[in-house]
């Protein structure tokens, strides 16, 4: 073969080889293109991500399909709201501890009650209508419901009282059912994704993921929860409907906020029928009828008081029958004298009144408070004063209640309504202050009787700590403008016998630790003066207590002593100072059959 035909031959092996490579070559172009294009798309970088799925029925926390899981605070917490037809209701107890403390139940007429500064709103369990009397509206809901001993309120409901909306979403989706319940408008901070890119359970790639809400999808921006701490570059969000987890901050756009706006349902606001100048309140114990004849000589012995609280009615039937043993003459005497007249309205002159019962019946408390105000018009009175005492708890709240609703008609007819008070502790809750504060014009602290005839160990009637913590513990309550302390003018004085050793061993009695070495053998009441003056007949030294902030005098008497802790002019004066730094609303004095010139002296120094 020449050589020009061999060239030609490898000439044409070559063509042959590059047109059998091309193929390869092209292949292998394209497979480089794609591998450019995933590598640059994310595509690699996701299979560093977990692609498995969160175990939501653990996820979310225990379940059902009749209640929703409370959104609070960006997590799911324990609080369930009950769903009744598909309809939110929470329960009683939860309505009343974290929504509306005001709601009243009545058994007798099966209904719920909620009075506010003009009415009483009604809606018996079970239907969908509500309102003051003879008037109905009606909810697209049973306002209440029962299942099985549990009494349920409707969200729907509940918003009509206060600022409440919610949103729910799940259950036909194959979620739990979640709800966000909110009480105020607010300004959220919000994000898009970027992409299809997945909210995972933790702040890890290999965290399993919730949900993918897509693209352009909407955020919430979360805070970490208690004691939560977030990885650098990861972000904590709610979805639209309610789902929380986690996703990486590149994910995300900018911040942006949302507006979520809740219609608002203003505050009770009951307006206050003020005196108009500090409160200078004297109580007149009237025993009988005739009783009103010292008043007079009450009045005159008074200066500087300006209002009196004859206690003239008293509950006398548990179908709320109220007595009466007022006096219009006396009425004309105090209004000549410039001092205004709020009678006392008691339920312990009659002992065998069921305060409990009276009072758990819209009847029969309509009944009294019809009563109260026919008397308070017939008499000119300007004022009525309230002193229930030694409720029980089964009394608590129709007292409350008791209040609210003559509270409504007590500002119809121009009537100041005061309500007479323990010093609070803990057996005294019942009396709710709190509202007490909201409804009525004065709340009154009968700042006396820290030792009692009863009392296991002999003491002050108001030591000065007595008389400062009850005006503080009111305080927290009540706002200071209707807070009024009474005063004692009286004290007890205490005949003593030292125990003997057996007693001592056998039935030891203690008081805040101390053993009590002595047996009470008689109490007396005792005027301010009174005190003063026998004291001085036994020749007992006074001596200044710094601790209760009086004086203390004491004297032999048959195989003990007796002991007697003065109310004069400089306790009066340390408690009213204590009363002045706090700015409460006035004074009140128990009682004005035991005053003295001096006491009405150290007052008026102060009010």
């Amino acid at each position: 073969m020449t050589n020009r035909r061999r060239r030609a031959s490898r000439r044409r092996a070559r063509q042959r080889m590059i047109l059998r490579m091309i193929p390869i070559m092209i292949i292998l172009l394209g497979l480089l293109i794609g591998a450019i294009i995933f590598a640059t798309s994310g595509a690699l970088e996701d299979l560093s991500y977990s692609s498995k799925k969160e175990d939501l029925s653990t996820y979310f926390g225990e379940s059902s399909d009749i209640e929703a899981i409370v959104v609070k605070d960006g997590a799911y917490t324990e609080e369930r709201v009950s769903l009744i037809d598909g309809n939110p209701y929470m329960n009683y107890e939860t309505v009343k501890s974290d929504y509306i403390k005001r709601f009243y139940k009545e058994e007798n007429s099966n209904s719920i009650l909620y009075t506010n500064a003009t009415e009483t709103i009604k809606t018996v369990i079970g239907t969908n209508t509500y309102g003051p009397t003879g008037v109905e509206n009606t909810l697209s809901i049973p306002a209440t419901t029962v299942r099985g001993e549990t009494l349920y309120f409707s969200l729907e409901y509940i918003g009509l009282f206060k600022t409440l909306d919610y949103s729910i979403f799940g259950g036909n989706d194959g979620t739990p059912y979640r709800i966000e319940v909110r009480n105020s408008s607010e300004t959220v901070d919000t994000m898009k994704l970027k992409a299809d890119k997945a909210i995972r359970s933790g702040t890890s790639k290999k965290s399993p993921i919730v949900v993918k809400p897509g693209k352009n999808a909407t955020v919430r921006i979360l805070n970490p929860g208690e004691g939560e701490t977030l990885d650098e570059g990861w972000k904590k969000v709610m979805t639209e409907d309610l789902i929380i987890g986690y996703i990486e901050e590149k994910h995300l756009t900018s911040p942006s906020q949302m507006q979520i706006t809740v219609n608002e349902v203003p505050e009770l606001n009951i307006p206050q029928q003020s005196l108009g100048e500090p409160v200078v309140l004297g109580w007149s114990m009237i025993a009988g009828a005739a009783g009103n004849d010292i008043i007079s000589s009450q009045i005159n012995s008074a200066p500087g008081m300006n209002v009196i609280s004859p206690t003239w009615f008293y509950l006398n039937d548990n179908e709320g029958g109220v007595a009466s043993l007022a006096s219009k003459n006396v009425v004309n005497l105090a209004h000549s004298k410039g001092i205004q007249v709020w009678a006392m309205f008691d339920n312990f002159t009659n002992p065998d009144i069921k305060t409990a019962y009276a009072l758990s019946d819209s009847s029969r408390r309509a009944n009294i408070i019809s009563q109260l105000m026919a008397y308070a018009k017939d008499l000119s009175l300007d004022g009525i004063n309230v002193d229930f005492e030694s409720l029980s708890e089964e009394a608590g709240e129709p007292f409350v209640q008791f209040i609210r609703e003559l509270s409504i008609e007590c500002r119809k007819n121009n009537v100041i309504l005061s309500v007479d008070n323990y010093v609070p502790t803990v057996s005294t809750k019942i009396y709710n202050r709190k509202e007490q504060g909201i409804y009525a014009d004065y709340v009154i602290i009968m700042g006396y009787d820290e030792h009692y005839r009863g009392s296991e160990e002999a003491g002050s009637v108001a030591s000065i700590g007595f008389v400062t913590e009850g005006i503080d513990k009111t305080l927290e309550e009540v706002p200071a403008k209707k807070v009024v302390n009474a005063v004692p003018f009286y004290t007890r004085m205490w005949r003593v016998q030292d125990k003997t050793d057996d007693e001592l061993a056998v039935a030891p009695t203690t008081k805040d630790g101390e053993l009590i070495t002595y047996n009470i053998t008689e109490v007396q009441n005792l005027s301010m003066q009174q005190a003063i003056d026998t004291a001085s007949e036994h020749n007992a030294e006074k001596k200044w207590d710094d601790t209760v902030k009086q004086n203390y005098a004491e004297w032999p008497s048959a195989n003990g002593k007796t002991m007697i802790w003065l109310e004069d002019e400089q306790s009066l004066d340390a408690k009213l100072k204590v009363m002045s730094e706090r700015n409460i609303a006035g004074v009140a004095a128990w009682a004005l059959g035991y005053s003295e010139p001096f006491a009405w002296n150290v007052i008026n120094n102060y009010y």
